[in-house]
């Protein structure tokens, strides 16, 4: 569930406090247990992988080019869809100052800004 939320920007997506209360926070380089929250705040361009050093998602922050992504190009098991255009790569462009990264078994979503953008991505890696 989402709640639309109108501020000076626009509407802003975020997840209700039960929501957010079901994930358990997180530090770079910790393990992941569970459904965990991960709270970034950004200076500077940002580059995390989730997975194996041969089977991983990759996603941050690219301070040059103002833009969040989630990129799935060095997962083994690649996702196949009906789209017509490249599924591998997610970005938004944007002044991103913080990050609220939420990853499940599966998926992996980025509230960038207090939910000014987001980004979600479902993953495979394998034996995991």
């Amino acid at each position: 569930p989402r709640i639309l939320k109108k501020t000076e920007n626009g509407l802003h997506q975020v997840l209700p406090t039960s929501v957010l209360e079901a994930f358990k926070d997180i530090e770079i380089g910790q393990v992941i247990q569970g459904p965990s929250k991960l709270s970034l705040k950004l200076d500077d361009s940002l580059d995390l992988k989730l997975g194996t050093d041969q089977d991983y998602l990759q996603f941050g922050y690219d301070k040059a080019k103002q833009e969040v992504y989630i990129d799935r190009s060095s997962l083994k098991i690649q996702q196949a869809g009906e789209e017509e255009w490249p599924t591998v790569r997610r970005a938004v462009t944007v002044q991103a100052t913080d990050l609220l990264v939420l990853v499940d078994t599966n998926c992996l979503e980025i509230f960038i800004n207090d939910g000014q953008e987001t980004l979600t991505s479902t993953f495979y890696v394998e034996g995991q």
